[in-house]
């Protein structure tokens, strides 16, 4: 049964919310800064090169996806905390969800600890992003599961509740097409590039309504309409 009233929980909300802004600093300064400056697609020798000669930069990006894997499992399980009431079941599988695509995600950053002392960086960095890329079929799934539970919930906003579940069937269509060998070009490719905004909007809509509303009743009534109007 749904919530009637939002539980408090302000360590689980404070958890959680902080550390998805965590994540989508380290996200771009790993991914969006130093993975795009270091590796070059399908050129092994320059993407070599580069590495050996920012050793310590790549390194930083290795570190800063196990994090990342960090932050996931915290955010997990501060949502699994906050949820529970509503639905026991259905939060502890939206939890699991986010957990394993974690473990997915450490397994390929793994791969990126082998690319800094072997000779051929590049393919291993390419296991690394396939890898990546199939977890976050999982990622979406996750997120879908979460917006349904704050559907359920009673005390989530309904249109950012609706937001978490687009954003997570838009992960798990963009990454299932690139995992069956599909490139989208031309007006797919930019739906793709539609689809990303969703994508990156949906979780730090969360994180911040997770912090807002971590204060008792007069910062959730705050935080709810701050973040609806």
């Amino acid at each position: 049964a749904a919530a009637s009233a939002p539980p408090v929980r302000p360590g689980a909300r404070l958890a959680a919310g902080f550390s998805l802004v965590a994540m989508a600093v380290a996200a771009a300064v790993a991914y969006g800064m130093i993975h795009g400056s270091l590796v070059v697609a399908d050129d092994a020798a320059a993407t070599a090169s580069n590495i050996a000669t920012h050793l310590g930069l790549f390194r930083l990006e290795t570190a800063l996806w196990f994090v990342i894997v960090a932050a996931d499992v915290t955010v997990a399980l501060g949502l699994w905390r906050l949820f529970a009431p509503a639905a026991r079941s259905l939060s502890r599988l939206m939890a699991w969800t986010r957990i394993v695509y974690a473990g997915g995600l450490a397994g390929g950053a793994a791969f990126l600890v082998a690319a800094s002392v072997g000779t051929e960086p590049l393919t291993q960095i390419r296991h690394f992003e396939t890898i990546w890329s199939l977890a976050l079929i999982l990622f979406g799934i996750h997120l879908v599961l979460l917006g349904v539970l704050a559907l359920r919930s009673g005390f989530v906003p309904r249109a950012g509740a609706w937001l978490l579940v687009f954003a997570g069937l838009c992960y798990a269509f963009i990454h299932a097409h690139q995992n069956l060998g599909i490139t989208l070009t031309g007006t797919a490719g930019l739906i793709e590039s539609i689809l990303a905004v969703p994508m990156t909007l949906a979780e730090l809509w969360l994180a911040l309504w997770l912090i807002a509303t971590a204060f008792g009743k007069r910062g959730r009534a705050r935080g709810a309409a701050a973040l609806t109007r």
